[in-house]
């Protein structure tokens, strides 16, 4: 688009050049006492002509300008947006180590309580094992049936909320890729938006 609006006003400016020059070969002077009414406002046109050509180049080796202008800011942009998606990302991930960490900890806690019990259930068998046996039997079956119960429930307590956890971070962080790479969208439309209408401008 940026293209084909700089060769619009090239091919514009050519020829408004092309009829100066032709013209002014065959035009003298306005203050020639010769001329008529018509020649004098030949004259004037051709002169009217030539402003717009100077202005109409002067304008044209600006357009280079504005545009690497519109590129660097255009990559200071892209630079800054993709500096903070590093910073999601890094966030995300050590979310996720430590995710991974806490539930590491809470197996080997849980493997840790079971052995406990089972080493304190034997300890116990061995020091009633004559007397109360089938009392202190169900007493530590129905303990450790409690403490299974309240590790498990435990266990997919964590996990949901680590899943959960995994979710909104996920979440977040496609939610602020999508809003980045929207702005950049928008804001990279809007500058060919504003080249083209001024090119147009030009050329008109």
């Amino acid at each position: 688009m940026e293209q084909h609006g700089a060769n619009s006003a090239r091919i514009v400016a050519s020829r408004i050049h092309s009829h100066f020059e032709r013209t002014r070969h065959r035009v003298p002077s306005v203050d020639t006492p010769s001329l008529d009414r018509l020649e004098v406002l030949v004259v004037l046109e051709v002169r009217e002509l030539v402003k717009h050509v100077v202005a109409l180049h002067a304008t044209l080796a600006a357009v280079p300008l504005y545009e690497a202008k519109l590129r660097a800011e255009w990559k200071e942009r892209a630079a800054q947006y993709e500096s903070e998606i590093r910073a999601y990302r890094a966030q995300v991930e050590a979310a996720l180590t430590a995710a991974a960490d806490l539930r590491r900890h809470i197996n080997r806690s849980t493997q840790a309580m079971a052995t406990e019990t089972i080493e304190l259930r034997r300890r116990w068998e061995s020091e009633w094992a004559a007397h109360h046996a089938s009392e202190m039997q169900r007493v530590l079956d129905e303990a450790a049936a409690r403490e299974r119960d309240s590790l498990l429930r435990s266990r997919d307590t964590t996990q949901a909320a680590l899943a959960d956890l995994r979710r909104r971070l996920e979440h977040q962080k496609n939610a602020a890729l999508e809003l980045q790479a929207a702005e950049l969208r928008r804001h990279h439309r809007a500058q060919l938006d504003r080249l083209s209408t001024t090119l147009i401008d030009i050329s008109i």
